[in-house]
Protein backbone atom coordinates (compact mmCIF):
# COMPACT_ATOMS: atom_id res chain seq x y z
CA UNK A 1 0.00 0.00 0.00
CA UNK A 2 1.45 3.17 -1.12
CA UNK A 3 0.51 6.38 -0.70
CA UNK A 4 2.05 7.47 -4.06
CA UNK A 5 4.96 9.29 -2.37
CA UNK A 6 8.67 8.57 -2.40
CA UNK A 7 10.50 7.83 0.33
CA UNK A 8 12.64 10.36 1.58
CA UNK A 9 16.47 9.96 1.01
CA UNK A 10 18.64 9.58 3.92
CA UNK A 11 20.32 13.01 3.20
CA UNK A 12 16.78 14.33 3.37
CA UNK A 13 15.90 12.66 6.47
CA UNK A 14 18.62 13.84 8.30
CA UNK A 15 18.10 17.59 7.41
CA UNK A 16 14.67 17.60 8.46
CA UNK A 17 15.71 16.31 11.51
CA UNK A 18 18.34 18.51 11.96
CA UNK A 19 15.54 21.40 11.45
CA UNK A 20 13.29 19.81 13.90
CA UNK A 21 16.27 19.71 16.10
CA UNK A 22 16.97 23.84 15.89
CA UNK A 23 13.56 24.69 16.03
CA UNK A 24 13.41 22.83 19.72
CA UNK A 25 16.54 24.20 20.40
CA UNK A 26 15.52 27.93 20.06
CA UNK A 27 12.09 27.48 21.53
CA UNK A 28 14.38 26.09 24.82
CA UNK A 29 16.23 29.17 24.64
CA UNK A 30 13.49 31.28 24.66
CA UNK A 31 12.00 29.37 27.75
CA UNK A 32 14.73 29.76 29.68
CA UNK A 33 14.96 33.03 29.18
CA UNK A 34 11.24 33.42 30.47
CA UNK A 35 12.26 31.42 33.26
CA UNK A 36 15.37 33.48 34.12
CA UNK A 37 13.11 36.74 33.58
CA UNK A 38 10.60 35.06 36.20
CA UNK A 39 13.55 34.13 38.66
CA UNK A 40 14.94 37.93 38.59
CA UNK A 41 11.00 39.43 38.98
CA UNK A 42 10.68 37.07 41.75
CA UNK A 43 14.25 38.35 43.91
CA UNK A 44 13.09 41.92 42.78
CA UNK A 45 9.57 41.09 43.86
CA UNK A 46 10.98 39.48 47.37
CA UNK A 47 13.60 42.33 47.97
CA UNK A 48 10.54 44.69 48.24
CA UNK A 49 8.06 42.48 50.00
CA UNK A 50 11.49 42.31 52.84
CA UNK A 51 11.86 45.70 53.09
CA UNK A 52 7.83 46.37 53.10
CA UNK A 53 7.69 44.04 56.00
CA UNK A 54 10.78 45.43 57.98
CA UNK A 55 9.31 48.92 57.74
CA UNK A 56 5.98 47.58 59.02
CA UNK A 57 7.81 46.19 61.67
CA UNK A 58 9.68 49.07 62.81
CA UNK A 59 6.43 51.12 62.25
CA UNK A 60 7.73 53.47 59.53
CA UNK A 61 5.84 55.11 56.55
CA UNK A 62 5.27 52.70 53.86
CA UNK A 63 6.47 55.14 50.80
CA UNK A 64 7.45 54.17 47.69
CA UNK A 65 11.02 55.82 48.63
CA UNK A 66 11.41 54.13 51.83
CA UNK A 67 10.64 50.74 50.22
CA UNK A 68 13.15 51.29 48.01
CA UNK A 69 15.67 53.10 50.32
CA UNK A 70 15.45 49.72 52.32
CA UNK A 71 16.19 47.79 49.46
CA UNK A 72 19.22 49.57 48.87
CA UNK A 73 20.23 49.35 52.39
CA UNK A 74 19.63 45.27 52.81
CA UNK A 75 21.62 44.78 49.20
CA UNK A 76 24.40 46.85 51.20
CA UNK A 77 24.27 44.70 53.65
CA UNK A 78 24.27 41.88 52.00
CA UNK A 79 27.29 42.75 49.84
CA UNK A 80 29.30 43.64 52.60
CA UNK A 81 28.50 39.99 53.90
CA UNK A 82 29.67 38.72 50.97
CA UNK A 83 33.02 40.22 51.28
CA UNK A 84 33.32 39.70 55.06
CA UNK A 85 32.71 35.89 54.13
CA UNK A 86 35.30 36.15 51.04
CA UNK A 87 37.88 37.62 53.85
CA UNK A 88 36.91 34.67 56.29
CA UNK A 89 37.63 32.74 53.91
CA UNK A 90 41.05 33.86 52.78
CA UNK A 91 40.08 34.57 49.48
CA UNK A 92 40.38 38.57 50.04
CA UNK A 93 42.83 40.53 51.83
CA UNK A 94 42.65 43.91 52.76
CA UNK A 95 45.62 46.03 51.24
CA UNK A 96 46.57 49.75 50.86
CA UNK A 97 46.77 50.19 47.28
CA UNK A 98 44.52 49.09 44.12
CA UNK A 99 46.65 46.57 41.70
CA UNK A 100 45.20 44.80 38.61
CA UNK A 101 44.47 41.74 41.72
CA UNK A 102 42.59 43.94 43.47
CA UNK A 103 38.71 43.53 44.43
CA UNK A 104 37.74 47.33 45.27
CA UNK A 105 34.31 48.73 46.99
CA UNK A 106 33.77 52.14 46.32
CA UNK A 107 30.98 54.56 45.60
CA UNK A 108 29.46 56.26 42.54
CA UNK A 109 28.57 59.96 42.52
CA UNK A 110 27.10 62.19 40.04
CA UNK A 111 29.81 64.37 39.32
CA UNK A 112 27.20 66.80 37.89
CA UNK A 113 24.35 66.68 40.57
CA UNK A 114 26.24 65.64 43.56
CA UNK A 115 23.58 62.75 44.10
CA UNK A 116 24.65 59.17 44.75
CA UNK A 117 23.92 57.01 41.93
CA UNK A 118 25.61 53.42 43.54
CA UNK A 119 26.03 53.99 47.57
CA UNK A 120 28.15 50.37 46.70
CA UNK A 121 30.24 49.07 44.18
CA UNK A 122 31.80 45.83 44.27
CA UNK A 123 34.18 45.24 41.53
CA UNK A 124 37.54 42.40 40.33
CA UNK A 125 40.04 44.89 38.68
CA UNK A 126 40.79 41.90 36.61
CA UNK A 127 37.01 41.84 34.85
CA UNK A 128 37.24 45.55 33.94
CA UNK A 129 39.07 46.76 30.40
CA UNK A 130 42.99 47.46 30.74
CA UNK A 131 42.26 51.27 29.87
CA UNK A 132 39.73 51.23 32.53
CA UNK A 133 41.84 49.60 35.32
CA UNK A 134 44.56 51.91 34.19
CA UNK A 135 42.35 54.79 35.90
CA UNK A 136 42.29 53.21 38.96
CA UNK A 137 45.45 51.00 39.47
CA UNK A 138 47.76 52.52 42.28
CA UNK A 139 45.23 54.15 43.95
CA UNK A 140 43.79 54.18 47.76
CA UNK A 141 41.03 54.46 49.81
CA UNK A 142 39.66 57.68 50.25
CA UNK A 143 41.18 58.44 46.45
CA UNK A 144 38.51 59.73 43.88
CA UNK A 145 38.66 59.05 39.94
CA UNK A 146 36.57 60.63 37.22
CA UNK A 147 34.95 58.50 34.73
CA UNK A 148 32.62 60.08 32.56
CA UNK A 149 30.06 61.63 34.48
CA UNK A 150 31.27 59.51 37.62
CA UNK A 151 32.80 60.10 40.57
CA UNK A 152 34.30 57.16 42.10
CA UNK A 153 35.46 56.97 45.70
CA UNK A 154 37.52 54.21 46.52
CA UNK A 155 36.27 52.81 49.88
CA UNK A 156 37.55 49.38 50.35
CA UNK A 157 40.50 47.59 48.57
CA UNK A 158 41.31 43.83 48.45
CA UNK A 159 44.15 41.86 46.84
CA UNK A 160 42.38 38.34 45.58
CA UNK A 161 44.11 35.51 46.87
CA UNK A 162 44.93 32.68 44.40
CA UNK A 163 43.88 29.81 46.34
CA UNK A 164 44.61 26.79 44.33
CA UNK A 165 48.47 27.66 45.24
CA UNK A 166 50.62 27.75 48.09
CA UNK A 167 52.16 30.87 49.39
Amino acid sequence: MSDGKKPLKIKDQVKALETQVEKLHNANLALATQVENLRVSTLYLQDRLEAVVALSEREEPMTKEGVEQEVINSNIVKLKSEVQQAVDQGALERVDMISHRSFVVAKETDKKTGKIVQPRVQVSMMSMPNEVQDDFVGKSVGDVIEKDDALIEVQEIYDIKDLGSEE
